[in-house]
This record gives structure tokens, sequence and C-alpha cells, in this order.
């Protein structure tokens, strides 16, 4: 669990599989719930688990902007919704630390999850990738660890509508002509530099009508994947490879 107080909790919740049990409703996974968490010798244990609806902004699918404010749960309906809800929290599974609360996450959280609930239709492996590697950049430059998308590592001009390369040793941009000495730099055409940055910026419910072309996403996505290198990561976050399996 990830508490807007108290950061990622970690407790064990004894008999909440059984079909039987008053707490499994409040202990879906991608949900909000209040809870008690009890001391124990071992292990914490989750002793109360009730259903918590937050405030929540409701939006209309063919404007962005907010319609009206609800008491609501988030209910994802969508395969794609959870998806890509799933792949996000495996991330922060490896990335976050027990005992650090950081607000900005947990709103993280609730942004991702009002616009996975609100999805007017099945998303496309397209879009889903989009909505994944736009929660993972948010993720990492909240923690640290984003790219430098803007300025030139090495001159330090401002890179604007253009073509540049991805420097994986320095996590960041070159512009074309700084990046003749790193052979190892992946070429960003202008369309793909314009897409990394509107995940990096952009509300999630912004991205859902935005075109972007096929080849201009993938080099995003590598960038992204090229990005959570420079993160503390045990493994390779499976993400971008379980929505291609699961929504292709």
């Amino acid at each position: 669990m990830y508490g807007l107080e108290h950061g990622l909790l970690i407790a064990v919740a004894r008999g909440a599989s059984k079909t039987t049990a008053k707490q499994a409703c409040s202990l879906e996974p991608l949900s909000f719930a209040d809870v008690m968490i009890a001391p124990g010798k071992a292990h914490a244990h989750l002793a109360v688990a009730t259903p918590y609806h937050v405030q929540r902004t409701t939006y209309n699918v063919e404007q962005t902007s907010g319609s009206e404010l609800r008491d609501a749960s988030y209910e994802l309906r969508k395969l794609g919704a959870l998806v890509v809800g799933g792949a996000f929290a495996d991330l922060c599974l490896t990335l976050l630390k027990t005992g650090i609360a950081d607000k900005r996450i947990f709103e993280l959280w609730q942004q991702l999850l009002s616009c996975l609930s609100d999805l007017p239709q099945e998303p496309t492996a397209y879009r889903s990738k989009l909505l994944y590697a736009a929660a993972a950049l948010k993720l990492l430059k909240l923690l640290g660890y984003g790219p430098s998308l803007n300025l030139c590592l090495s001159c330090r001009r401002e890179i604007e509508r253009e073509e540049a390369k991805y420097s994986l040793d320095n996590n960041g941009v070159l512009c074309t002509s700084c990046a003749t000495r790193d052979t190892s730099a992946l070429f960003l055409e202008a369309n793909a530099l314009a897409c990394l940055r509107l995940m990096e910026s952009a509300a999630f419910v912004d991205l859902l009508p935005v075109s972007i072309p096929t080849d201009a996403l993938q080099k995003a996505l590598n960038a992204v994947r090229l990005a959570l290198q420079h993160a503390p990561l045990d493994r390779e976050p499976h993400g971008l490879v379980t929505i291609e399996c699961i929504m292709a």
C-alpha cells in the first residue's frame, strides 16, 4: 500500500483472500482504503480496512477540463486500465522504499487512476504504452532520476522543435552538433522529443486525444526505457512488454 502520510506500507492481511472476508472488498488492487495497521513481532498486520471515497473530478470525453466534483471511488473496468495500473504499480514497488512518504507520488497515483477509470473506451496498445510511459517519466522526475529534455547537456543551448539525441551516459538530450562524439546516443526526431516532453508535463487526460506518429512514439518509448536505467532498479521493468503482450 502507498499512504498519503506514511508512504509505502507492507502488512500481512490474514484471511483477506477468503470470499467471506469482511475486508476483501476494501483490498482490491488499485483502489483506495482507510486502513489500520498493527505492529507484530515479525510483520505488521492489517487490522482494519474500509473503502475510502475520494472527492474527484470527472472529465468530459470531448473536453479535458473537469466537469464536476463528486465523491466516488476509482473503478477500473477496462482491461487496458488494469494493465497500465498494474505495470505502474510494479515499477513503483521496485523504486520506492518503506518509511518515506511523498505526497506528490500519492497525487500522481490519484491522477493516473482518475484518468484510467474514466476511459471512454478500451485503449489500444499504442495508447496504453503512452500512458504508462508518461507515468514512469513523471515518477522519475519526482524522484530526481528524470532525463534532461530541454537544454543540450554539453553546450547548454535550448533545444527547441528540432532533432536531438538522447545520451544514455548522461541521461539527457544533446544537440546534433554536440552528439557527434557520442556514438551510443539514441537519435530523436523532432516529433519524438516533443512526445517525451508532452509525456513528462501534460496531464494524463490530455494524452488521450493526442495523435503521435507510431515511429516517433516508439523512439520516445525507447528513450524512457533507457532513462529508467538511471534509477536504482534491481531488474528491468516489464511494463512496456506486458502491455504489448496483453493489449496487442
